[in-house]
C-alpha cells in the first residue's frame, strides 16, 4: 500500500482506496455478533451524500476487524468532500465513525442537470411560480455564499444553459436538500437575509450579496458585534465584525471569537472589501494594519506588520475586543 501524500485527487487519479481496522468491537456488541461497516462520500460543505458513492460490508465482531475497499472517481465532480466510514449494529445504531477530507479536481466530468431533481416535483411548487428567467438567475446567484463547490458547478451549468426548466430544477433541488418537508419556508427565510444585505450593502453597480460584507453576512449570519470607524484621520473607513462562535458548515469544528476587517479604500462607494480575517478559509493578511493606514504609513519592510500609532486610532482596541 502506498499512501497518498496529498488530499488532492486530480482527473488522472480515478480511484480512491482506503484501509481501516476496527478494534475491540466484541465487548460492545458481543463476540461473534454481526454488524455492518459503511463507507460513503459526502460534500464537505453541507454533508450531502453523493449518489452512487456507497459501500458496505457485513462483519462479525472480533478483536480486530480489517476492511479494504475503494471508490471509482470518474463520475465525482470537482469539489471538497469527506470519505466517511461507519460501524453500525443490527439496530442501525452508530458504534464508531471516521471522516477524512479530500479534494477532487475533475475537468473531464460535467454534472448532468437532469439528475438534479424530478421535474414532477416542481409542478405547482413555489419554484414553478417564478416566471422570469432573470429572477431565477438572480435568486440562484444569491445562493453562492451558502453553496458547496459542487453546487456552484451545478449552478454555473444551469445558468449557462439558459433553460427555464434547468434553472427551476436546480433551485428546487437546492432547497429540497436542506428541508425536504418545507423547502419554500427555508428559501423564504434565506431571502429575507438576501433582501437585507441588498438594502444595506449594495453599491451603484453591485447587489449586496455580491459584496464582501454581504457574502460574509449570508455565509455566517449576523455578526455578534459590528464596529464602524469612518472618521479616523489616519485610516481608510473600515468595519470590524466579531462572531462569538463560527463554523463553516456541519462538518467543521465550531470556533470562538473570529473577526473580519473590511475597508473602503476608494472613500466614495459603499463597497467595503475584506482586508483580513482570522476565520478558517478566509483571507488572512498579517500586514492588514499597514494597508488600512497606507496613506500615512509606507513600509518596504515586509516584516513590519503593524502601523505606527496615530491620534484617534481604534484599530487595536477594535480588533482585540472581547478577546
Amino acid at each position: 500500500l502506498v499512501p497518498m501524500v496529498s488530499t488532492l485527487y486530480h482527473d488522472k487519479i480515478n480511484e480512491i482506496s482506503f484501509y481501516t481496522e476496527l478494534y475491540n468491537i466484541s465487548p460492545t456488541i458481543g463476540p461473534g455478533e454481526n454488524f455492518v461497516l459503511n463507507a460513503y462520500i459526502e460534500s464537505f460543505e453541507n454533508g450531502f451524500r453523493m449518489p452512487g458513492f456507497f459501500r458496505f460490508a457485513r462483519q462479525s465482531a472480533a478483536a480486530i476487524v480489517p476492511w479494504f475497499a475503494n471508490f471509482p472517481l470518474k463520475q465525482l465532480p470537482s469539489g471538497n468532500y469527506n470519505l466517511v466510514i461507519e460501524a453500525r449494529n443490527k439496530e442501525n445504531l452508530l458504534l464508531a465513525d471516521q471522516k477524512i477530507f479530500f479534494r477532487r479536481l475533475n475537468t473531464t466530468m460535467i454534472p448532468e442537470l437532469a439528475s438534479a431533481a424530478d421535474s414532477a416535483g416542481i409542478a405547482n411548487s413555489f419554484v414553478d411560480k417564478i416566471s422570469s428567467i432573470d429572477t431565477l438567475v438572480d435568486y440562484i446567484n444569491s445562493l453562492r455564499p451558502i453553496s458547496s463547490q459542487m453546487e456552484v458547478t451545478f449552478a454555473g451549468n444551469a445558468i449557462k444553459s439558459g433553460e427555464e426548466r434547468a434553472l427551476k430544477m436546480y433551485f428546487f433541488n437546492f432547497w429540497s436538500k436542506r428541508d425536504a418537508s418545507n423547502p419554500e419556508a427555508k428559501w423564504r427565510a434565506y431571502k429575507k437575509e438576501v433582501d437585507y444585505v441588498n438594502a444595506v450593502f449594495k453599491t451603484n453597480i453591485k447587489k449586496g450579496y455580491l459584496t464582501d460584507r454581504g457574502r460574509v453576512y449570508l455565509q455566517y449570519g449576523k455578526p455578534s458585534q459590528r464596529l464602524n470607524y469612518d472618521r479616523e484621520p489616519s485610516s481608510y473607513p473600515y468595519e470590524i465584525w466579531q462572531y462569538y462562535t463560527i463554523n463553516n458548515g456541519p462538518n467543521t469544528v465550531q470556533r470562538n471569537n473570529r473577526r473580519f476587517v473590511f475597508y473602503n479604500p476608494d472613500l466614495v462607494t459603499n463597497d467595503y472589501f475584506l482586508l483580513h480575517s482570522d476565520a478558517l478559509g478566509e483571507l488572512r493578511d498579517d500586514n492588514w494594519q499597514t494597508r488600512l493606514q497606507k496613506r500615512n504609513n509606507v513600509f518596504n519592510d515586509l516584516d513590519i506588520n503593524k502601523a505606527n500609532s496615530h491620534f484617534g486610532s481604534n484599530v487595536d482596541d477594535g480588533f482585540n475586543m472581547s478577546r
